[in-house]
């Protein structure tokens, strides 16, 4: 992990940014740390992604989610349209 992104913990549970997250906003920040906390080093790839989306998105889970979801959409068809399917 980079020296230049935040924990993510710190960055989402900030009480700054707690008043402010919507219900989305929760269900979006559970399942990022349970993509975090789950330990499959299958998943290093994955998580360092969705580390740097939290950091450009501090305080709005749902934007983190979202913007590591279409990150991982676009490596997966990336690499279906390389090979046979």
């Amino acid at each position: 992990m980079s020296a230049t992104i935040p924990k993510v913990e710190a960055v989402l549970s900030s009480d700054l940014y707690a008043d402010r997250i919507t219900p989305i906003g929760w269900q979006a920040y559970e399942i990022i740390t349970s993509i975090l906390e789950d330990p499959s080093p299958d998943l290093d790839q994955h998580k360092w992604r969705l580390r740097r989306c939290v950091a450009a998105h501090p305080g709005a889970p749902e934007r983190a989610l979202q913007a590591h979801l279409m990150a991982t959409s676009e490596v997966v068809n990336g690499y279906s349209q390389e090979g046979p399917a």
